[in-house]
């Protein structure tokens, strides 16, 4: 006997009569009272009372935005084995995953009429939840269904189906191929920044998903692409800055990438050094930032002294030097006369042949 208390109970209830509710009682009812109440009924009940209602709802787009609330949770929360017998199955071979990717590629194409804010919504939440769907999908199925569907949605005329492929690739980078991150997903990221460089949220998304993706990215994709949208960014959140920093760190501690002393002393601490200042900044914070600013200094200071130090040795070499040795060796220089305190030294001259004539002749 399983005792079930009021919540679940009025829950199951609903169920029963729920193709007697209009739209918005439904829609109330599968994303609120039915998230609410589902941890508390038996798991068996999932599969033998909600789940066959939330089969025959997917179909229904006026309240499949709010049907998909339960239905991921059931994705979450299944076995392998339960998703594989009870869902998975029930999907044929993902046939209703094949139809809610297709409402995002109608929120893609304006011209269909399913453009409307349920089935952007209902859009979003496939995306946000997509890690969850790939954990239970078999690789070879990922990649030929699931990663095409991803890539298109970067292309939605909404801003909220593009923020949320942005953080369906941070979520499931690991399933990305690097050649499809570097070739797709890096120019669609950055055609999303680009087109909301003031809008915190997606900027933030942004950065998330390049500081996941970075590690997979060739190095001269990271210098000439990543680097440059960090520069772009002038939101001051502390947020925004925190994961601009962490992505910098990153490239510093991480010698693969190859970030110069003079790439750092030029590009890098000019936009850093101004957060230091950054009231919005909790003391944690500032004090990453700081610590991050002086390990990059210390590598500029050991480089510059290396590099002075040689130039030093250089200029001290015998061939710089050998015109300077010859200037001053002794045969050179005009050193003043040296003379001996109280000592007289008789000065002899060498006499004329006149001066020994005289002598002679005097002497006669």
């Amino acid at each position: 006997f399983v005792f079930l208390s009021d919540t679940p109970i009025n829950a199951l209830k609903f169920l029963d009569v729920v193709n007697m509710k209009d739209t918005q009682q439904k829609s109330q009812f599968y994303k609120t009272t039915l998230i609410e109440a589902m941890p508390m009924i038996p798991r068996k009940l999932w599969w033998q009372n909600i789940w066959p209602m939330l089969k025959s709802e997917i179909n229904n787009n006026e309240v499949l935005a709010a049907v998909l609330q339960p239905v991921m949770l059931f994705v979450q929360e299944a076995t392998l084995t339960e998703y594989d017998t009870l869902m998975s199955a029930t999907m044929n071979n993902f046939r209703v995953i094949y139809e809610l990717f297709t409402l995002i590629k109608s929120v893609l194409y304006p011209r269909v009429i399913y453009n409307t804010p349920k089935s952007i919504q209902a859009s979003v939440t496939i995306l946000e939840n997509l890690h969850l769907i790939i954990e239970k999908t078999k690789p070879e199925d990922v990649t030929t269904d699931i990663m095409p569907m991803l890539f298109y949605s970067f292309d939605g005329s909404t801003i909220q189906v593009q923020s949320a492929a942005v953080v369906a690739v941070a979520n499931v980078f690991d399933s990305i191929d690097e050649l499809s991150i570097r070739r797709m997903v890096l120019p669609k990221v950055k055609q999303v920044f680009e087109k909301n460089i003031t809008d915190p949220k997606i900027v933030q998304n942004v950065l998330m998903c390049i500081e996941r993706v970075m590690d997979r990215m060739e190095r001269a994709q990271v210098m000439d692409e990543v680097l440059p949208l960090l520069a772009n960014i002038r939101i001051p959140d502390p947020d925004i800055i925190m994961r601009t920093v962490r992505i910098y760190h990153k490239l510093f501690v991480d010698k693969t990438y190859g970030l110069t002393v003079e790439t750092m002393a030029t590009n890098v601490l000019p936009l850093l050094i101004p957060h230091t200042v950054n009231p919005s900044l909790n003391f944690e914070q500032y004090c990453y930032l700081l610590e991050v600013l002086q390990q990059m200094l210390e590598a500029i200071d050991r480089q510059q002294r290396n590099k002075l130090k040689l130039d030093n040795l250089s200029m001290a070499s015998p061939e710089r030097h050998r015109t300077l040795r010859h200037q001053f060796s002794t045969d050179n220089m005009n050193a003043p006369p040296f003379n001996i305190p109280n000592l007289r030294i008789d000065q002899r001259k060498t006499s004329s042949a006149e001066d020994m004539a005289r002598k002679n002749s005097g002497g006669e």
